[in-house]
């Protein structure tokens, strides 16, 4: 499975296009963090690069809880560095929220519903199981995570690995 999806564009001439679109992948809000509140320089360089190969060699799908995850971090939000500090992170999380051009997913009663048995299935934290249960739900071949609890996972769903973001130079193979 390549993990490339197909897809026709119209080209407002009667004709059609087809089209190759690369494989999406699911990322979790401590990827994002990682971007903005960077902590362990490895970890922030490798974070990065998932979204800026975006595009090219995968699109990112975020679910929406990520969203507000990435807003509710303790390394967003937390006094590291003083108020002023605080209110730049802040600042920049939300600034990035509104600015992000990926693809969301919602939560849907489907999605929650499939989030719940894995929960169970895994031992996973309700939002976790979300996480998780958007990348099913989209078929996705990869999800990026720095969170234990998930990687834990690994390849054990069909179709999906559950993996860190790949080392800079590293190729992630589909």
């Amino acid at each position: 499975m390549t993990g490339q999806r197909e897809w026709t564009l119209r080209t407002g001439l009667g004709g059609n296009v087809a089209k190759t679109a690369p494989p999406l992948v699911v990322v979790d809000s401590c990827v994002i963090i990682d971007v903005l509140a960077p902590g362990d320089p490895e970890r922030h360089v490798r974070s990065v690069q998932v979204f800026r190969v975006d595009g090219t060699s995968h699109r990112v799908l975020l679910p929406a809880l990520v969203l507000a995850e990435v807003a509710g971090s303790g390394q967003i939000r937390g006094d590291d560095g003083g108020a002023a500090e605080r209110t730049r992170r802040i600042t920049l999380a939300h600034q990035w929220i509104k600015d992000s051009e990926y693809l969301v997913a919602d939560i849907t009663e489907r999605i929650a519903t499939q989030a719940a048995r894995l929960a169970s299935d895994y031992n996973l934290k309700g939002a976790d199981a979300c996480i998780v249960a958007v990348a099913v739900a989209w078929m996705c071949p990869k999800l990026y995570t720095w969170d234990k609890g998930i990687l834990k996972i690994g390849d054990a769903l069909p179709g999906l690995s559950i993996e860190e973001p790949p080392d800079h130079g590293q190729t992630t193979m589909f």
